[in-house]
């Protein structure tokens, strides 16, 4: 027996009475969505299971070539990134201090000390089982990351959500940054993926919050997403991300108070252990700025205006996005902020721009779907290269050095236009909507200073030349390295007067591999036996310029000596120099920043200069 008004259904008939509900409930909402939902609508049935397995197999087999691309490798250079978080907890573990540690292509370990304890239990197992397994674990967080943004995307029909999934994944892989986190063995897709988790709202309420801070706790920049929560109201949330990323941080004080220390106090402020930041690789605001050899004082006072400009436009476009229901737009907007923002942004850490692509690339309208298309474009191909932008000039050049950071500033930026235009409408919060219109036109200016004082400055740029075979008759060298031994010592041989003329380094200077002397434009010196390349950075975070060490001139047989306290006879030179020891000149216009390190053959630091060039 039945009600009045209810339905009955044979048993065979139901499941084929469900599947259509479920299809006309999908094609009513693909009528008025974007192009995905309106095609998928449109297709028959046995399209979509085409499509499916096309997606399925398309993503298996490109996670496949990956995974071996990623594995066949030689020793040396596979995963090299996990293999300096391996080696720093090995060297932990044998008692050298964590920011000492320096793998054998010396990267240095630049994470928090946190993230030690996240590397800790991988050592204890065999290299190859940790690189294998690691590799794996990635390939599965880029599908996660993909499950993600189309599970926040309210997509009906699960074999719509799983081939949206799918191809979202094959576009992750197929990125510069999915490639350099699975040839690196890199930890950034885990970090992307703790955040957007938790920025998309789909941790159970007792838990949001928590995985930023854990992500933060690793690597810093997820810190950025603590005032989106903020001012979006989700306030516990933001403060459990901060007392997780605190409690992360006072765990790892606890376990390692020396390590911690110098994280904090030192580490975290010194550039140099990253790397060569002015690489193209960094594809950030202060990246851009070491490029043109800005002089550090105005880069960094530009870079704090432009990284402020960036964030507070991007959290307030962020804002309007969430207030819209947009989450997936406001979490890729604050990420893409992270990466403008950051001293430091390489190709492994743009994984957010890539999701604004896919993003936008499934919106509804035209203008949306093309900018999304373009954004994917420059995140897999090198564009700059192949359309050869640097032959358009200083203007082309620069586009093609930085072509990835303009894409994740126009993310951060081009929702101005969406807040603009929907702030008026709100009849309650007028205030709130002229602040962010005010906080905008802020920004703006102090953008817009930032830039005025660069192009002022630019006049002041630092230069750089070496002494070498081919110039060693140019002007800047007359009369400042023209002596055969500097500065003679007086001795008695035979009761005869001498000279010795010695080296400035090695068994006279206790084993001393770089010795130099420095005015205000020179720096001239001599390096060791033991020294296979010298390398003198201008900008502290720039790019080194090789200094090339050329074999010492002959010592004099006799000499003039006219120094006070001589009676200018002719003396007899005595030669104590090292055959390995060889000289080198460096002229600046300014040195004020600069940075001089000796490497050996395996790529060890064995002499510095620093502190001394500051000095002059």
């Amino acid at each position: 027996m039945t009600s009045a008004g209810s339905k009955t259904h044979r048993p065979g008939t139901y499941f084929l009475w469900q599947s259509q509900v479920v299809l006309e409930l999908e094609s009513a909402a693909a009528r008025s969505g974007a192009w995905p939902a309106r095609t998928w609508a449109r297709a028959p049935g046995w399209v979509r299971i085409l499509v499916l397995v096309a997606a399925a197999t398309a993503f298996l087999a490109l996670a496949a070539s990956a995974i071996r691309n990623a594995l066949d490798r030689p020793a040396s250079g596979r995963l090299a990134d996990l293999n300096v978080y391996l080696g720093a907890v090995h060297a932990v573990q044998h008692g050298t201090p964590l920011y000492s540690y320096a793998a054998a292509n010396g990267d240095q370990f630049t994470y928090p000390p946190f993230a030690l304890m996240v590397f800790w239990p991988l050592a204890g197992l065999p290299l190859g089982v940790v690189q294998l397994i690691w590799t794996v674990v990635t390939v599965g967080a880029t599908l996660a990351i993909a499950a993600a943004i189309t599970a926040r995307c309210n997509i009906r029909g699960r074999r719509r959500l799983a081939v949206l999934t799918l191809a979202g994944g094959v576009v992750l892989l197929h990125s510069a940054p999915l490639h350099s986190n699975l040839r690196l063995g890199q930890v950034s897709v885990f970090v992307v993926l703790l955040a957007l988790l938790d920025a998309l709202e789909l941790l159970p309420r007792r838990w949001a919050g928590v995985l930023i801070g854990l992500a933060a706790a690793i690597k810093l920049t997820p810190l950025l997403f603590v005032p989106y929560l903020w001012i979006v109201g989700r306030r516990r949330d933001a403060v459990r991300a901060l007392a997780t990323f605190g409690g992360a941080a006072a765990v790892a004080f606890v376990v390692w108070p020396q390590a911690s220390t110098t994280f904090w106090t030192r580490a975290i402020f010194t550039t140099s252990r990253i790397g060569d930041l002015s690489a193209t690789g960094n594809q950030s605001i202060n990246g851009a700025l070491l490029r043109y050899q800005v002089p550090t004082g105005q880069r960094t006072l530009a870079w704090w205006a432009l990284a402020a400009a960036v964030c507070v436009v991007a959290l307030l476009c962020a804002r309007e996005y969430h207030r819209q229901g947009r989450v997936t737009y406001a979490a890729v907007v604050v990420g893409c902020a992270t990466i403008a923002a950051s001293p430091v942004s390489w190709t492994h850490h743009q994984v957010w721009t890539v999701l604004a692509g896919l993003v936008l690339v499934t919106g509804s309208r035209r203008s949306q779907i093309l900018g999304g298309a373009v954004l994917l474009a420059v995140m897999s191909f090198s564009v700059g290269g192949l359309l050869r932008l640097s032959e358009f000039g200083a203007v082309g050049g620069f586009v093609g050095d930085n072509l990835r950071l303009l894409g994740a500033l126009g993310v951060c930026c081009g929702g101005v236009a969406t807040l603009w235009q929907a702030a008026p409408a709100r009849a309650s919060g007028s205030r709130t909507a002229l602040r962010s219109r005010r906080a905008v036109v802020y920004s703006a200016v102090l953008a817009a200073a930032a830039l005025t004082m660069l192009l002022i400055t630019r006049d002041r740029l630092v230069s750089v030349q070496v002494y070498s075979a081919s110039n060693a008759s140019a002007p800047v060298w007359a009369g400042q390295i023209d002596e055969a031994c500097g500065d003679l010592q007086p001795a008695v041989v035979h009761g005869r007067p001498a000279v010795i003329c010695a080296d400035a380094v090695e068994p006279i200077m206790d084993g001393l591999q770089l010795n130099f002397g420095s005015g205000p434009n020179l720096i001239v010196g001599q390096v060791g036996s033991k020294v296979a390349r010298l390398a003198y950075i201008p900008i502290q975070g720039g790019a080194p310029v090789n200094v090339p060490l050329l074999p010492l001139p002959p010592a004099p047989t006799q000499t003039n000596d006219l120094r006070e306290g001589s009676d200018g006879r002719l003396v007899t030179v005595i030669a104590h120099r090292d055959p390995g020891t060889r000289e080198f000149a460096v002229s600046t216009n300014d040195m004020s920043d600069a940075l001089l390190f000796a490497y050996d053959a395996q790529g060890n630091v064995i002499g510095t200069g620093g502190d001394k060039l500051h000095e002059s």
